[in-house]
């Protein structure tokens, strides 16, 4: 409150109230007299589904629903007020360009490119292709993760069922072109191939760092730390990610209903409604039986009603089909 009842959409009255704790930042920045020396960079880590592409919140598809976000760079005095930037820009640019804003220009060890030259006048038209992900249904219901690649006004999705889209003309990517393009599929596949290639090597033994309590300690109060992941590949290590870029499992598209389910249950685990929950996690489970994700949250929504020993025994079922499944393990 106010913004709950204030608004009869509750997602603007969420949009009313980041606003305003957007202006008590400004304003105190003001109050100390250091606003016209502070970069404030505003942006955000995902959009919102509403319905579209019949998903109700975000995770599990790669449409510009969830992935294009606000960017602003704002800093008085410093860097034009008012002005917008049309081209197409990644969330990888922001560090280098705050390191070049703060007088660093050797950014070699960073991705993105400083975008302070865009301000400037007309700059030329920069050709960076965006790269994005969402591994969300392979780690809930081991569903295909899908891959995009968007650049030149068009957007590819790389999946069991690649999509295509012409967003200068279909923004809303409701029309797929991938049968009439499939010229321009290949080149768009070719072109994320190469940037897979090109991104940072996976890590390897030596430099795995193992948090101490401390670290973890202070992520879970994030709520950052819990289930999710997956085995590692063989030898302890992950693989190269052009050895992962072929799509397997089911295409996401094709289980909205699942997706759904599983949100539902999402929130009725939220809200400690875990009979409801459980509910929901037998039915799914029996979609898909090979999902130890799935599994693992009928097992906790049990546990938290005092049914232990039916817990226990689906522990012992995902352990005994994927044995590094840690989450399992610690249930």
């Amino acid at each position: 409150e106010p913004f709950l009842s204030r608004y009869d959409d509750p997602y603007c009255g969420e949009i009313a109230y980041t606003d305003q704790q957007v202006v008590r930042l400004l304003d105190a920045l003001g109050q100390l007299g250091i606003r016209e020396r502070t970069l404030v960079v505003l942006t955000a880590d995902h959009g919102e589904c509403l319905g579209e592409h019949d998903e109700e919140t975000h995770l599990y598809f790669v449409y510009n629903t969830t992935m294009h976000v606000p960017l602003i760079i704002h800093c008085p005095g410093q860097l034009p007020a008012g002005q917008r930037v049309a081209f197409q820009v990644r969330l990888i640019d922001i560090v280098p360009t705050i390191l070049a804003f703060l007088g660093h220009t050797e950014t070699t060890a960073t991705q993105g490119e400083n975008l302070l030259a865009l301000f400037d006048g007309e700059p030329e038209n920069p050709q960076w292709d965006a790269y994005g992900e969402s591994l969300g249904g392979y780690l809930a219901m081991d569903l295909a993760p899908l891959r995009c690649l968007q650049a030149d006004g068009w957007k590819y999705i790389h999946a069991p069922k690649p999509e295509l889209y012409h967003l200068n003309d279909d923004p809303g990517e409701t029309n797929n072109l991938i049968d009439r393009e499939p010229q321009r599929q290949d080149a768009m596949l070719e072109r994320l191939k190469s940037l897979i290639a090109n991104g940072p090597p996976p890590p390897t033994a030596g430099t795995a760092q193992r948090p101490t309590n401390t670290d973890v300690q202070r992520l879970m109060s994030l709520g950052y730390v819990g289930g999710g992941s997956r085995p590692a590949k063989a030898g302890g290590l992950p693989a190269r990610e052009l050895d992962l870029l072929k799509p397997t499992g089911p295409d996401p598209k094709d289980h909205t209903a699942a997706i759904a389910l599983q949100g539902d249950a999402t929130y009725a685990m939220l809200h400690g409604n875990y009979a409801q929950a459980e509910a929901i996690l037998v039915q799914l489970r029996q979609q898909f039986p090979q999902s130890p994700a799935v599994a693992c949250r009928l097992a906790r929504s049990l546990f938290q009603q005092g049914k232990d020993d039916a817990a226990i025994e689906v522990y012992q079922e995902i352990v005994a089909a994927v044995p590094d499944y840690a989450e399992a393990h610690y249930g």
